[in-house]
């Protein structure tokens, strides 16, 4: 596996303002939007780990292995899109875990996006290596750490799926990478 994407699919947040005692709704859809990140760790001695970098739409670090889309919004479905794509080799060789997330700009409940989607690819075979949506026990957050492809003791990129709510936002990556730290410490037994 050299070339993987990961691609969220959503449909917009909508909010509804009832008056008069639910008399009367209005439904207005939120400017808000979900938004793709990728945490890249390394491994340290004596099992540590490390944040190297962030990726999102606004921080193109490490652009010639990583490719943010932005948003890709269809007005008339009214859904939009993220789709990071990965050309694992061009990683520096020190990175061993890459974390997927997704996170609300603005909303602290990411349940009222429609019908949230995730799909890891490999981009040579376009098969999902993982595919699904998200149910709403994981989206009580404002943000769902979504899978990890991580580097293998045999020097293979595998995929575990994690799919755990939290509360960050995009700006705000501290309450995520909280969460990451349990994963380290939980799964892969690294502090």
């Amino acid at each position: 596996m050299d070339k993987i994407k990961f691609k969220i699919d959503w449909g917009y947040p909508e909010s509804k303002i009832s008056f008069f005692f639910n008399l009367f709704t209005w439904t207005t859809r939120k400017k808000d939007y979900l938004d793709a990140s990728c945490l890249l760790f390394s491994l340290g001695k004596g099992r540590t780990h490390k944040l190297e970098f962030t990726v999102n739409h606004e921080n193109p670090k490490f652009k010639d292995a990583i490719e943010h889309s932005g948003d890709v919004l269809d007005e008339k479905k009214k859904r939009g899109e993220h789709i990071l794509t990965l050309e694992l080799q061009k990683l520096p060789l020190h990175i061993t875990h890459l974390f997927f997330t997704l996170s609300s700009r603005i909303t602290d409940v990411l349940k009222c996006y429609k019908d949230p989607k995730l799909e890891v690819q490999d981009h040579a075979k376009e098969n999902p290596i993982t595919k699904t949506s998200l149910e709403n026990r994981m989206l009580l957050g404002s943000s769902v750490v979504v899978c990890c492809l991580y580097l293998s003791e045999d020097k293979i990129w595998r995929v575990m799926d994690i799919r755990r709510s939290t509360n960050g936002k995009v700006g705000n990556y501290h309450p995520i990478e909280r969460m990451i730290d349990g994963i380290f410490k939980d799964v892969f037994c690294y502090t």
